[in-house]
Order: C-alpha cells, then structure tokens, then sequence
C-alpha cells in the first residue's frame, strides 16, 4: 500500500475523531468562555485606588449571568506558601499552598454558579445538591492585561477545604457525593466528609451531587377485548377451511333431521325468489360476520412505536455503515488502480529501452586494455 491508501485510512480516521469529540470541545470553549468572562470582571474591583492584598473584594456580574457570585482575593506568593490565610468564602485555604509558574502576586478567583451550575456543568444522571463553587489562581502583575495567564496552585501539606454551608437531601436510595472538575475536562467523584465538606488539593471547581434512579416503567397493561361496532358480539372465529364445525353425537354421527307426517324431513321455506332466507339481524340491524384471514390464519398485531424506532435505528446504522463500506473500498480500489497504472507504466518503458540498450554498446574503463592491432 502506497502513501494514498495510507492518506485515506489516517483522513477517515480523523473525521470520525473530529465528529466524536465536537461535543466535548464545545463544552470546554463555553467553560473556558465562562471562567475569562468572570476573571474580568473580578479583576476590575482590584483597580480601584488604595487595593489592599488579603481582603477580599466582591464583583459585580453582567445582568445576562444574574445569580452567580463572584470575588477576588490578591494574595502574595509569600503569604500563600508560609501563612494559613484561613476562610475565603466557602474555601479554608491552609499554609504550604504553592502556584506554578512562579508568580509574585496571585488573585485568588472565587466563583459560586449558582443555578447556572448545571448549564455549564452538565453531569447526566446526577443532580446538584449545592450550588458549584470554584477557585481559580491567576498571576497579578498585570491586572489591566487582557489574557491574564492562569496559574496552578497545589496544597503541599494541608488539602484545601470546602465546607458547603447548605446541602439539599439526596433522593431516596442515593448516596451524596463529591464532584470535582478539573482544568483539563477531568471528573473526579469522592465520598463526603461530615455530610457537607469536600477538600481537594488544586483548583478547579467543586460540588456535591446524587445519582437520580430513574423509576422502572409500569408493565403494559393487559390488552381489553376490543368492542365492535354497535356493541355486537363478533361472531365465531373459523376454522381452517372457514367452514364452521358441525355437531356431532356421542357416536360422532350427525342426528338426522326427524321426519315429517310423510317421512320427509321438511325443507326451509323459500323466499320469493326461491333462495333460503338469510339470518335475521341482531339488534343494531347488522349482522355479524367473520372477518377470516388467507388461509383462516389470524392477522398479525400492528408494530408498536418501539418498533417504529428500533427499525429507524437500524436503518440509520445500516445507512452509516454501508457509506463507511463505500468509503473504504473507494479507497482501495483508487490504490489498485494506481498500482495498476504504475506497472504499465513501466512495461512501455521496459519495451522502449531495451531495444535501445540492445544497439548501445557499453563503454569501457579508462584503464582497460585495448586488443592490439594486427
């Protein structure tokens, strides 16, 4: 196989990356979107005149992210590593937390979601019992820039701790649990502390959640017999040639019709064009026939809306495969073709030098003897 058939294989490759992972860039974009927005306007109540580093200042946020809570806290690298500042909002940062890349000032970015947590932080099949709380480290020896570069901050001794001063119930049978979301779109669940703490050594952004059991669905009720039309009993159900049975005595002999004064068993009454009455009709003036299928067999039960889908769902399966097929041996047949090509390439050019090196002679060194001359 030649670099085609290889550029083909590495080109449909990276499609079906690229349409795997589209969902999962989108969401980091919009956190990433998120966490700038908000580091801005943090940032803007630490310009004010006569900012002091270790008090804390809270932020305003635009009116379209109403609910979230925002502050900032400018702290130096000294004070970080060497002094327990103790409790920023929801955080007890302790002593011995270092930042990296080396920074000599940092702001410390805290940020409660509010009821905007599950929109920007999704987590299918779980619910929030608080609000996600984060805590971003950024270098402040810029804080007019506008792309203030993000530090990491790591708790050498102590963890850092969130103490969550209201946690709803958890569902019935569902157990609370830590959520931890990282920078680099990692998830990490963790066990509880005192029913309301969760402690971590990075920043990030953290929650406490429950798994939310979907109930089963009820069995199908049992099918009721479907009425007909005027409330009329429908009529026997035939059998294999449509032809009702017929009864018959203890002797499986048929009685024969008891016989008249004369000995002859009385006939029905014709009717005016001499053909034997039909059934009366029962009450609603319509009488009930069989609706037999081909061959006396019943009709099969229409397909229910699963089936609808589950069809649906294979067809598209098939769809998608049958052009991964197409696609696939598209490639390979251009790679044979070009193969093919090649070799008759040469061919032609084998039957166009060959002749021409059969009438050359070949030359000889420079220091080969020559035959002397008789």
């Amino acid at each position: 196989m030649n670099s085609t058939g290889y550029f083909y294989i590495i080109f449909w490759f990276l499609v079906i990356v690229v349409i795997g992972s589209e969902s999962i860039t989108s969401d980091s974009s919009a956190k990433n979107s998120l966490d700038s927005l908000l580091e801005q306007y943090a940032f803007r109540e630490l310009r004010r005149p006569r900012t002091r580093t270790g008090v804390p200042y809270d932020a305003y946020v635009p009116c379209n992210l109403t609910g979230i809570k925002i502050s900032a806290l400018m702290l130096t690298r000294y004070s970080l590593k060497w002094r327990s500042y103790g409790y920023y909002k929801e955080f007890l940062i302790p002593y011995g937390v270092i930042e990296e890349p080396y920074a000599r000032k940092l702001v410390l970015v805290y940020q409660n979601l509010a009821n905007w947590s599950s929109f920007y932080y999704p987590l299918p099949g779980y619910t929030y019992l608080t609000p996600l709380l984060g805590i971003l480290a950024y270098d402040a020896y810029d804080l007019y820039a506008k792309n203030v570069p993000e530090l990491d901050i790591l708790a050498l001794k102590d963890p850092i701790t969130i103490r969550f001063p209201y946690v709803q119930p958890a569902p019935e049978g569902s157990l609370p649990k830590c959520v931890y979301f990282y920078s680099n779109n990692l998830v990490e669940f963790r066990d509880v502390i005192d029913g309301n703490i969760c402690e971590t050594r990075i920043q990030g952004h953290f929650a406490i959640v429950a798994v939310v059991k979907v109930a089963p669905s009820p069995p199908p009720p049992a099918p009721s017999p479907s009425p007909t039309t005027d409330n009329i009993a429908p009529s026997p159900s035939p059998t294999t040639d449509n032809i009702a049975p017929s009864p018959f005595t203890p002797d499986k002999i048929a009685p024969s019709p008891s016989p008249t004064a004369d000995g002859i068993a009385p006939s029905p009454p014709p009717t005016a064009d001499g053909i034997a009455p039909s059934p009366s009709p029962t009450a609603g003036g319509i009488a009930p026939s069989s609706s037999p299928t081909a061959g006396g067999i019943a009709p099969s039960p229409s397909p229910t809306a699963d089936d609808h889908n589950h069809q649906k769902f294979n067809s598209k399966m098939w769809t998608i495969s049958s052009l991964s097929i197409i696609c696939a041996l598209s490639g390979i047949l251009v790679v044979i073709v070009k193969k093919y090509r090649l070799l008759e390439i040469r061919e032609r050019l084998a039957g166009v030098v060959e002749p021409l090196l059969e009438n050359t002679e070949a030359p000889l060194p420079l220091g080969a003897p020559t035959r002397p001359l008789s």
